[in-house]
């Protein structure tokens, strides 16, 4: 797929590679991003994050349909004399959980998900992952700017928030106005956020998201912003559902 997105684009990049990974799969591009800029020595790589999710939902199973829309966002990230862009870092996969989340190839290929097993893996893993990072960086959440979750579940966010008392300011979310995007709702929320002028260089933003696997990835940033900022929003729309 990168390869092909690379030819419409007119692009003849040095590397062009998919990383699948469900819900996770931004974060994890961008921490293998940023590391194969840093060993490679280039220059600039731009990271696609698309998802069509109505293709793969049973719309007759409401614990899914109701969640899941499709959206996709692209971030162009380019090296700086400072590595210093990561400040901190959490991620894991708790491979005995991997098929509470799954695309069931055998049944129609659509989302199959364990609600209450994702639900408590969620809270407990995120609460976590988010306390590491931010002892990691040795920083308190007031020194924090932003955060900005995955767009997975409001309930999710809501329950991990009464542990970490994050004040409701810092916390970047448009779940209620695209859903789950899966792995393209973190650059959706960025562009957002950029477009309202909320984001400023130098700001400490935490990333944090969950998803298939059951993987898990948090990372601490400082935002750099470039003199010219676009939109990385190409498309998102929640599918299935009408008012």
């Amino acid at each position: 797929m990168a390869s092909m997105v690379s030819k419409e684009l007119g692009l003849n990049p040095v590397l062009a590679y998919d990383v699948v990974s469900g819900c996770t799969g931004f974060l994890h591009t961008l921490i293998s991003a940023i590391s194969v800029m840093k060993n490679l020595k280039l220059d600039s790589m731009l990271i696609i994050a698309s998802e069509v999710l109505s293709s793969h939902i049973d719309f007759s199973d409401r614990d899914t349909a109701i969640l899941f829309g499709d959206g996709a966002g692209a971030l162009l990230i380019k090296r700086i004399p400072s590595d210093n862009v990561i400040l901190a870092s959490d991620f894991g996969t708790d491979v005995k959980k991997a098929e509470d989340l799954i695309i069931d190839n055998l049944t129609g290929n659509v989302i199959k998900m364990n609600g209450r097993e994702i639900f408590r893996f969620a809270v407990r893993t995120l609460g976590k992952s988010i306390l590491k990072v931010l002892q990691e960086a040795d920083i308190s959440i007031d020194e924090l700017d932003y955060f900005i979750p995955h767009q997975s579940n409001a309930r999710i966010l809501a329950s991990v928030n009464r542990e970490m008392k994050i004040p409701e300011e810092k916390i970047i979310s448009y779940i209620g106005s695209y859903g789950n995007t899966a792995s393209a709702s973190i650059p959706i929320a960025i562009d957002k956020a950029a477009k309202e002028g909320k984001l400023k260089n130098g700001d400490k933003i935490l990333l944090s998201g969950y998803g298939a696997g059951l993987s898990w990835s948090s990372l601490l940033i400082e935002w750099r912003t470039g003199e010219e900022e676009k939109s990385c929003i190409l498309e998102s729309v929640f599918q299935g559902y009408s008012e």
